[in-house]
């Protein structure tokens, strides 16, 4: 089985690269048009296998539906 990467680490490798890259800025605005650079796609690949943020776990605990 394998182990998801530390999210915080993940995150503070990806923002470090994306404050000074400007092809990884572009690409995170025109997600569906312009590709990270060659430094940054492994680097956001590691950040997307990483999975959701802590601060939004509530969103993996949605309710069933019933009220109670």
């Amino acid at each position: 089985m394998t182990t998801a990467p530390d999210w915080n680490a993940a995150d503070k490798a990806y923002q470090a690269h994306h404050a000074i890259c400007p092809t990884c800025r572009a690409a995170g605005a025109n997600p569906n048009h312009l590709q990270r650079c060659p430094t940054g796609a492994p680097l956001w690949a590691t950040y997307q296998a990483a999975g959701m943020p802590p601060h939004f776990t509530w969103l993996r605990k949605r309710p069933t539906g019933k009220k109670p």
